[in-house]
């Protein structure tokens, strides 16, 4: 599909419904603008809190257990003792 944009004089370019739709992207929403050597550009929906969130846990190893805050604090002033 390929859509054609009008630049108005102020050279602000109205996104089309259907351009966003296909984002993702809601109101309020981000798109990252890459500028691509060919003298293209190239949008994509920007990160959202909620994709970050699908983070949690990514780093949890089963054979590993995990720290409360107490025993992350203790390994730090640890840490901060031997510098």
């Amino acid at each position: 599909m390929a859509l054609e944009l009008i630049i108005t004089a102020k050279r602000h370019v109205t996104l089309r419904q259907a351009m966003l739709d296909y984002l993702g992207v809601k109101p309020g929403g981000k798109i990252c603008v890459a500028f691509l050597s060919d003298g293209c550009i190239e949008l994509r929906r920007g990160e959202t809190k909620a994709e970050i969130r699908r983070l949690r846990g990514a780093l949890r190893r089963a054979e590993q257990k995990a720290a409360s805050l107490t025993e992350m604090q203790d390994a730090v002033e640890a840490v901060d003792q031997l510098e």
